[in-house]
């Protein structure tokens, strides 16, 4: 399960016009990133399943649209570390702790990497096609 936290998101101003979005306030002095909050992004506001988990790959000069790869379970852990807030990162203790959890969730957690391929796509189809996945998984489990 998942917790609500941040009742918005901070998008690139390109995104932020691609997908619709008026202009936000900034989200800092030193980012030109602005914030869409919850009013204009729905927004859970109860624990919900965690039914997967897509890191971005690189992207592709060709090939599908869109490819959902799956990773073996080294890469999975791999893919997760670099998100991983740790406040010392000299800590043994802390470290150690951060890799035990991870651990846990890629065992628990499909883990798949999405590579998009180079076009002029819009962002709700490829939303689409992620969301397609998720549910064609679910629906076999």
């Amino acid at each position: 399960m998942i917790l609500p936290g941040y009742s918005g998101i901070r998008l690139w101003r390109a995104t932020a016009r691609a997908l619709g979005f008026t202009q936000g306030p900034a989200v800092a002095h030193y980012t030109s990133k602005r914030r869409v909050d919850g009013e204009a992004v729905p927004f859970h506001q109860r624990p919900s399943p965690l039914r997967a988990i897509f890191v971005f790959g690189r992207r592709a000069s060709k090939g599908k649209p869109t490819q959902v790869l799956a990773l073996d379970p080294r890469d999975r852990l791999m893919a997760l570390a670099p998100y991983a807030y740790l406040m010392d990162v000299g800590d043994r203790v802390q470290l150690t702790s951060m890799f035990r959890e991870l651990s846990s969730l890629v065992a628990e957690v499909p883990v798949r990497k999405l590579r998009l391929r180079d076009a002029a796509r819009a962002p709700a189809q490829i939303a689409a096609e992620v969301l397609a996945f998720v549910r064609e998984r679910h629906a076999d489990s």
